[in-house]
């Protein structure tokens, strides 16, 4: 469903950071990295939590092609990188272990959308949407075998998948004024069953680490665009929901939960929020979020690309302290997110 996937960033006013490209050090310790990129100059770097950066390594990707987004998964060394090429959508997976790159292409589709991460396959696996000139296709993606299968069970309308161990929640749409459609499945999503079916389109419905709640933002079925949406919080046992704070609505930005699904990152009504949902206190902090949020593995804090001004950079949401900070050497920098350290 296209308009819900707007170019989520337009790189080309802001000021990139002004640091040189330098060698490959050793990689920092740990079992997760944070990498963020660096549009200016088509880099990608490994980070540590005072923002000095440990790695630079310029990306290999297609010309005419800028950065929309990236995630990555603390398990796997594979970072997944929507661009734009023209008029054209695009994944890129970039291994930060060898540097190694590779367009995920789905037979002579030729764009396509990342959907999500499968943390149920063996091997490093994301979730496609291909669209061949009309004919559209849901697809897994074996990354490091780099074959892909079909998935005719899953409508090919189909606009966001979001999965853990044992469970996938998968959402889609029949259209302009069909409302939308949110359906929980194993982890092999060969059982499936309705879950949800609402007259506004739920975006970015995401299962909680522990699999208790899904949360999700509602989009207004209109042609308008940017309508105020709200992030709204479901049981997964009773469907029971409850809306959590205003979250403006089809800017394309995504939600995260914290590691103990205690708290949810999010693009809030005025800046990048987080929300403690035992207390329901609401923490803020001012800019246009650009992208999604993502937290550390262990909690510990939370970071998001937002741009003030003219100004790009990366903030944290620190736990301990419940307070929010600019990454120090951040500034030009986007999409971050943790990258595992595995083979």
């Amino acid at each position: 469903m296209k308009r819900l996937l707007p170019l989520l960033l337009i790189f080309g006013w802001l000021n990139p950071a002004c640091a040189p490209l330098n060698a490959s050090v050793a990689s920092p310790g740990g079992s997760a990295r944070l990498v963020a990129l660096q549009p200016g100059s088509q880099a990608w770097l490994v980070l540590d939590e005072t923002g000095q950066v440990l790695q630079q390594t310029r990306m290999d990707m297609p010309l005419g092609c800028d950065i929309s987004s990236a995630t990555g998964q603390p398990q796997h060394p594979w970072l997944l990188v929507q661009l734009i090429c023209g008029n054209w959508p695009v994944v890129l997976a970039l291994n930060i272990n060898s540097g190694e790159s590779r367009l995920l292409l789905v037979g002579d589709a030729p764009d396509s959308h990342l959907l999500g991460w499968d943390v149920n396959s063996a091997s490093p696996a994301a979730f496609l949407k291909a669209d061949s000139f009309g004919d559209t296709a849901i697809a897994r993606f074996y990354i490091e075998e780099n074959r892909y299968e079909q998935m005719p069970g899953l409508p090919f309308y189909t606009y966001h998948m979001h999965s853990i161990p044992g469970q996938t929640v998968y959402t889609f749409t029949q259209g302009l004024g069909f409302g939308s459609e949110l359906w929980l499945a194993d982890g092999s999503l060969e059982q499936a069953g309705l879950f949800r079916q609402d007259a506004a389109i739920l975006g970015f419905a995401t299962l909680s680490p522990d699999g208790s709640q899904v949360a999700y933002i509602d989009i207004a079925d209109s042609t308008e665009a940017f309508t105020a949406g709200h992030l709204w919080v479901m049981e997964s046992a009773s469907g029971n929901s409850r809306q959590l704070a205003g979250a403006p609505a089809g800017t394309g930005n995504g939600l995260a939960w914290s590691p103990d699904s205690s708290r949810i990152a999010f693009y809030g009504t005025n800046g990048f929020s987080i929300v403690h949902l035992e207390t329901g206190r609401l923490m803020i902090t001012p800019g246009r979020m650009l992208g999604s949020p993502a937290w550390s593995p262990d909690g510990a804090w939370a970071i998001a690309t937002l741009a003030t001004g003219d100004t790009m950079g990366l903030w944290l949401y620190e736990t301990s302290t419940q307070q929010f900070m600019a990454l120090p050497g951040g500034e030009g920098l986007c999409c971050a997110t943790w990258v595992g350290a595995g083979q």
